[in-house]
């Protein structure tokens, strides 16, 4: 099992398979910073224990719920969400887990953070229409 404990355990090889990739500076810069933030989140909602307990389908749905109530952007969202998909494909690498915990993450549900954020900005400008947005909401989230 691998301790999330010390991130830059993990972080400095991490940054290795991205450089062997051949990805800029920046995308490095980047693709760390985001991580950092995944890792940060994982340690304030007291859901950090393991590589394994952590870096879970459900808790990657969390994070995502979390990026979008904060209304964080949405291509921001998109660019943590690619972090995380080849942070998975490094842990895969390295034998650190079983299977990419976001391969079942589809299109769907991101267009659904992406929806949501619409209703949302929608009902500030028209909040007489909450209700009727909002049971739409409820349909679209049980897709």
């Amino acid at each position: 099992m691998i301790s999330l404990y010390n991130q830059y355990n993990f972080e400095a090889l991490f940054k290795q398979f991205l450089l062997a990739e051949n990805l800029s500076s920046i995308s490095v810069r980047n693709y760390l910073s985001d991580l950092r933030y995944f890792v940060q989140w994982s340690l304030i909602t007291g859901s950090i224990a393991s590589l394994q307990s952590t870096f879970t389908h459900k808790k990657i749905l969390d994070y995502l719920n979390f990026l979008e109530y904060s209304h964080i952007p949405s291509k921001t969202i998109k660019r943590r969400l690619s972090t995380l998909r080849r942070f998975g494909a490094f842990c895969l690498s390295q034998r650190w887990i079983q299977a990419n915990p976001l391969r079942d993450i589809t299109a769907l549900q991101q267009s659904k953070i992406q929806t949501e954020q619409i209703v949302e900005d929608f009902l500030k400008e028209r909040p007489e229409l909450s209700g009727n947005l909002k049971e739409f909401l409820v349909i679209i989230n049980s897709l």
